[in-house]
């Protein structure tokens, strides 16, 4: 009879878990209808509904509108698409019949790709390949001098990161210092690969829902994340006095693999308000 009991009150958490998971969605239905507008999508409402995270369901169209690359306005947005996809594959083309292209390669190897279109529908692996190269192209255009010659984007985020430590953590500055650490040892990682080495791709994806909701997420509130994130460590940071220890635990030590979207929020919220305090006051940090 317990063992019945047991199976029955199991059965019934499963279908309470399935039901729930099957309730509609507040946030979701909210991006729902900002989306399935008929004229022109809301930047400002897009971006403040955004900014604490977009639903897995919306992610991909929230993106293309954020940074760009899809209209806004609906009517336009079906034949921009088209023909932005068009003219990828149309380069593609190019690339693969140029003699430079080819000339480049070792001799010996040919152009080729993995093929999974059984796994998804070629128009779809079409789709996705063509909007994924537009919407890095248009990200990585807001942190061109991140990959210029002498990296002046990063070397100026890295030289920011630290003086918002600085100022704000100064007992993990020093001691930063006293143990000859550099912030460009660490840092410079996490400003040139923007944090993704660090986190799960779940967690990735949270982050830069905000980082595209902010003005200058990628270029200037980053490094707000970056200094939330450093000062969440602070007690481990300063009770570790071996080089070695506290180099590795920078390196590939802090435990954010195992963050969740909430804490992901946490440190965005802390980015913020550092934000509010320091950008466009430099000479505060110096």
């Amino acid at each position: 009879m317990q063992q019945m009991a047991n199976n029955s009150n199991s059965v019934k958490g499963g279908a309470a878990k399935a039901a729930a998971s099957l309730a509609p969605n507040p946030l979701s239905a909210k991006f729902s209808k900002l989306l399935s507008t008929n004229s022109t999508i809301s930047l400002p409402n897009l971006r403040s509904l955004s900014w604490s995270g977009v639903p897995r369901e919306h992610r991909g169209e929230v993106w293309r509108v954020l940074l760009g690359y899809s209209p806004a306005n609906r009517g336009r947005r079906e034949n921009v698409l088209e023909r932005k996809r068009g003219e990828y594959w149309k380069s593609i083309e190019q690339v693969g019949l140029s003699p430079y292209m080819h000339g480049s390669l070792p001799s010996g190897t040919s152009i080729s790709s993995l093929d999974v279109s059984s796994l998804v529908p070629p128009s779809v692996l079409s789709t996705i390949e063509s909007d994924t190269y537009w919407c890095l192209t248009s990200l990585l255009s807001t942190i061109q001098d991140h990959y210029t010659p002498n990296q002046p984007g990063l070397q100026r985020q890295i030289h920011t990161l630290g003086g918002v430590v600085r100022r704000t953590d100064g007992r993990l500055h020093r001691h930063l210092e006293d143990m000859g650490v550099q912030y460009i040892q660490f840092a410079f990682k996490w400003c040139n690969c923007l944090l993704v080495r660090e986190f799960q791709p779940r967690t990735v994806a949270r982050l830069w829902d905000t980082y595209l909701s902010e003005e200058g997420g990628f270029s200037t509130f980053h490094v707000y994340a970056c200094a939330s994130l450093l000062t969440n460590f602070s007690s481990s940071l300063c009770s570790t006095y071996d080089f070695g220890d506290l180099f590795t635990l920078l390196q590939q030590g802090l435990p954010t693999k195992e963050w969740d979207d909430d804490d992901v929020s946490v440190m965005c919220s802390q980015a913020f308000v550092l934000k509010s305090l320091f950008e466009g006051s430099e000479a505060h940090l110096e």
